[in-house]
């Protein structure tokens, strides 16, 4: 996004430091929050940190110009940052590039940490419907030990009619 240079009135884009036409610092220029990684190297090492998946896996490539589909990452090429997204159709889309390093590097980091809560969203979802099919198995269970039961029971009474039947129909023949 550019905004305009309080000094000269030229366009910049918001993530200069200074106005490329008159010199003047950019005073308003984005930065990131505190505690989040500036530079390649820093990302890298929060990734690591956190006990990240190798990249290959979860299609973030830090600090490599990674070509193939599906993925997103960040490098530096000669003084520019590139942040790029590789589309399935291997066409490439270039989130960023620039100078500044803390931006591009912001640029990755916040799609990181969203797909990093995506995860663990659908995460939780899974293992709440996983919890719920072992609910249903239990309920299964306890319903076919409920009609075995009620079979049993049936049978027994049965049994137990047929047996009270005949030692009725037996000793009213020898009492005549």
């Amino acid at each position: 996004m550019q905004i305009k240079c309080e000094y000269c009135g030229s366009m910049i884009e918001e993530t200069a430091d200074k106005c490329p036409f008159c010199g003047a610092a950019n005073n308003a220029v984005k930065r990131t929050a505190d505690k989040t990684p500036k530079t390649i190297a820093e990302l890298q090492q929060w990734y690591q940190d956190r006990h990240l998946p190798p990249y290959e896996i979860t299609r973030f490539f830090i600090g490599i110009n990674y070509k193939k589909p599906k993925a997103f990452g960040i490098y530096q090429d000669s003084d520019q940052f590139i942040v790029y997204k590789n589309k399935v159709n291997g066409e490439r889309a270039i989130r960023y590039q620039g100078t500044d390093e803390a931006y591009a590097v912001n640029e990755l980091y916040l799609k990181l940490k969203s797909e990093i809560l995506n995860q663990k969203a659908n995460n939780q979802t899974r293992k709440q419907q996983q919890t719920l099919t072992r609910e249903q198995k239990k309920e299964k269970r306890k319903n076919i030990l409920i009609t075995f039961a009620i079979f049993f029971a049936g049978f027994v009474g049965l049994i137990s009619i047929a047996i009270i039947d005949m030692l009725a129909k037996g000793f009213g023949a020898s009492l005549f």
